[in-house]
């Protein structure tokens, strides 16, 4: 049997970064996905994703947001890629929405710049954007795009330097508690490890079902349209935006020649299981974002380029909340989460924006006590285990942990580490 020092479940970006992090600290990783890389079933996905530090769900975030750039820029010069481009984030919203609150609050507690503009200085500045009267727009300075298929390949190529052993198209079937570790089973060869790391994503939640863990997969729409007045939305000028409007709060990134210009609703979404999601961008899913982009936008509905599903991970869980599992030192989990409203009763989740953190090995970790899973389900789409319930009901509470650059995911030293 192999033996390593720790096994990575699921290899998108969190499951690729986690194996990245840990080798380079010299740990004997082995990861393993059930899929090809730079598949589109689940939330790794797409072009390129979006960095902001002035998040209007919680301050909190913003220290590991501005920690984050400079390791993304350390990943750049690893891997002699360009991944990080900043130019800036858009806030629109009525005066007094909760959105722009929240962003004055975050960088106010955090001393960062934000620009403040009324509703008739975009018209000069911000040409495709048509703001209703008594509406206000803040940009931040930090907001940026990460080009996401670059991302992946430069934590998996610098995994693979650093010695980790990277297997696609590799499935996890269950995993249980052995002598001095785990015991994984992969495509019928069983591995024995220290410790394991589910990086499942939206599976995660098919997967924490028996530990009543509060997750919800929403399908997510991207819809990348013709740009009508390409000028309007150069990529010059901003990365991001997002709007809170009466329809729902949307978000979009500028335009690019070979793709258009993107526009997701940010706050709304089917909740169906990850396997039973539909795949298919729908003309009902089309017709609500181009209304707002006729509403709101009017140079940039020029028909349909593409579209894709994306899978966000839904928790009202917010940092430094609690949740009722079992301690261990064998198992961490890394479904990708962010907390996206600290008030509100169902909090948005999404796997993506967690990337900034995860170029360090930063993570939120919640711990779970491994047995044997004689029901085990694997998924394609995913490396899925299905943990047991608790049969007692008398679980311990433990914290949502934000771990920082130096990747303490394990309470314990793993295994033997290599010199060099």
């Amino acid at each position: 049997m192999n033996t390593y020092d720790v096994v990575v479940i699921g290899l998108g970006v969190m499951g690729s970064a986690s194996a990245y992090s840990l080798a380079k600290r010299g740990v004997r990783v082995l990861g393993v996905d059930a899929n090809p890389p730079h598949h589109a079933l689940g939330s790794s996905h797409g072009p390129t994703r979006a960095t902001r530090e002035t998040y209007f769900e919680s301050p909190d975030y913003v220290p590991l947001a501005r920690r984050s750039t400079g390791l993304w820029r350390l990943l750049e010069a690893e891997s002699a890629a360009s991944l990080l481009d900043v130019q800036g984030g858009l806030y629109l919203a009525p005066a007094g929405h909760p959105l722009l609150t929240g962003v004055s609050r975050a960088a106010a507690r955090h001393g960062l710049r934000l620009e403040t503009l009324d509703h008739r200085e975009p018209a000069d500045r911000f040409a495709g954007f048509c703001l209703p009267d008594g509406w206000q727009v803040l940009r931040e300075e930090g907001a940026g795009l990460l080009r996401a298929p670059a991302c992946l390949d430069a934590f998996r190529d610098q995994a693979r330097l650093c010695g980790a052993e990277l297997r696609f198209l590799q499935g996890a079937a269950n995993w249980r508690q052995g002598t001095g570790g785990v015991v994984v089973d992969i495509e019928g060869q069983q591995v024995s490890a220290a410790k394991i790391v589910l990086a499942l994503g939206a599976w995660a939640c098919d997967a924490a079902s028996g530990l009543t863990l509060p997750l919800t997969p929403r399908r997510i729409p991207v819809v990348y349209f013709n740009t009508a007045r390409p000028e309007a939305y150069r990529a010059e000028d901003f990365s991001v935006y997002f709007w809170a409007t009466p329809e729902g709060v949307f978000a979009g990134k500028p335009h690019f020649d070979e793709l258009g210009t993107m526009l997701v609703r940010h706050d709304d979404g089917d909740t169906d299981p990850a396997d039973a999601v539909r795949r298919v961008v729908t003309e009902e899913d089309i017709a609500g974002l181009s209304h707002f982009a006729d509403k709101y936008s009017p140079g940039l509905n020029g028909g349909i380029r593409s579209a894709h599903i994306c899978l966000y991970t839904m928790t009202p869980t917010i940092i430094s909340s609690s949740i009722g599992i079992r301690r261990s030192t064998t198992c961490s989990w890394r479904p990708g989460f962010r907390a996206m409203g600290s008030n509100s009763p169902r909090s948005s989740v999404k796997s993506w924006p967690i990337w900034r953190w995860m170029g360090a090995g930063i993570t939120r970790s919640i711990s779970c006590r491994p047995r044997d899973l004689p029901e085990a389900r694997r998924r394609r789409g995913s490396s899925t285990i299905t943990p047991p319930a608790d049969p007692t009901g008398r679980a311990r509470h433990c914290v949502f942990r934000i771990l920082m650059a130096e990747l303490v995911v394990f309470p314990v030293q793993v295994g033997s580490r290599r010199s060099g």
